[in-house]
């Protein structure tokens, strides 16, 4: 019996910080995944235990789209006296490409259409006070 594996085949982060004069800081966060492996599912009907799916072929026979994302934060501190506040810009997943990350996997007429796509970009504006 032949066994493949159904996890992601390459998976890659990556993460950076980098402190500027000033109390200034800003950091990054890239991911990448590639696609998850899916089988394509046939269901059969008319079986005396009612319909069934079966596999067309052997699980990661196929793989959806892979996914990437880049995160930024820059953030800027101030102090008066023993408070402390940072005004923070979080800026999600700034590369999007709007790709597919889940598929219709039953044989029919909607075979392979997107189910889920990557989130869109997104822009978080906060202050955080510490004293």
């Amino acid at each position: 019996m032949l066994f493949r594996s159904a996890d992601r085949a390459f998976t890659i982060k990556w993460t950076t910080l980098y402190r500027f004069p000033g109390n200034v800081s800003a950091g990054a966060i890239a991911r990448y995944q590639d696609g998850q492996p899916f089988s394509r599912i046939v269901v059969v009907s008319g079986l005396n235990q009612g319909a069934e799916g079966v596999q067309a072929y052997p699980n990661a026979g196929s793989r959806f789209t892979f996914t990437s994302s880049l995160d930024l934060r820059l953030q800027k501190g101030f102090r008066s006296g023993r408070t402390r506040i940072d005004a923070v810009l979080d800026a999600y997943n700034l590369l999007t490409r709007s790709n597919e990350v889940e598929e219709r996997v039953v044989t029919g007429m909607d075979y392979r259409r997107s189910t889920a796509i990557e989130p869109p970009q997104s822009l978080h504006v906060g202050l955080r006070v510490s004293f």
